[in-house]
């Protein structure tokens, strides 16, 4: 089976696309990255970004091994190439792009996106961060299909559940539900190259959408947001 996998050039993707590979290697995967700065982040998110870009200095031979290339504008200017490895399933991870019409209806079993965020509570960016700073005891990983451009809103294939461990970082939290995720897209794909397609639960409404925090919101945020950080900073 082809696929094609849409992600971010950063650390915690290569560490995800680690733990994908063994499994997904018996079909033709075809890799496209976007790599965007944020403007003006706050201090606490470029601290973040910062530990981030050592994580992946690491990792980052998995993007060459896989003949990864950069796709900012898949909507756009870089449609064709995306188009030409014609994909029967694409697989979406922490892809910086809301996929437009024409994108989706490429890949002929559909396009699965891994949410790191219990779905529809925790729309959009950061739903880790946002889920833990509202002190929640569980986060959520969730593969839903992308149906259309409405962020978040495609109906759920899996939903997935960890306990929060405190204990550790915003980071290695995130890293834990990856490995949730991992198994939630294995069984998905599994599925569907023996001709299975599975079927979603439509989202309900509700739920809130999350966009950037502020240095402020980073500031209360309970635990540090990666290994080696001070909270007093």
């Amino acid at each position: 089976m082809r696929i094609t996998i849409l992600t971010s050039y950063e650390g915690i993707s290569a560490l995800a696309l680690k733990r994908w590979l063994p499994e997904l290697q018996t079909h033709e995967l075809s890799v496209f990255y976007t790599r965007k700065g944020k403007a003006n982040a706050p201090a606490g998110l470029q601290a973040l970004a910062d530990y981030d870009v050592a994580v992946l200095r690491q990792n980052q031979a998995v993007f060459d091994d896989l003949g990864a290339a950069l796709l900012n504008d898949v909507n756009g200017n870089g449609f064709d190439a995306f188009a030409a490895t014609a994909p029967d399933l694409v697989l979406s991870l922490r892809h910086m792009s809301i996929l437009k019409k024409r994108v989706i209806e490429v890949p002929r079993s559909g396009v699965h996106n891994l949410h790191s965020g219990q779905l529809p509570a925790y729309r959009g960016v950061m739903a880790t961060f946002w889920a833990m700073s509202n002190g929640e005891q569980q986060i959520a990983s969730t593969l839903h299909w992308i149906d259309d451009d409405q962020i978040d809103r495609g109906s759920i294939v899996s939903s997935e559940s960890i306990e929060v461990d405190y204990a550790v970082s915003y980071y290695e939290n995130l890293q834990r539900l990856y490995t949730v995720g991992f198994r939630q897209i294995v069984t998905a794909v599994d599925a569907i190259a023996t001709g299975t397609i599975p079927s979603g639960q439509p989202t309900t409404g509700g739920g809130a959408y999350y966009t950037w925090p502020t240095q402020r919101q980073l500031n209360d945020f309970p635990i540090a947001l990666f290994p080696g950080e001070s909270k007093s900073d």
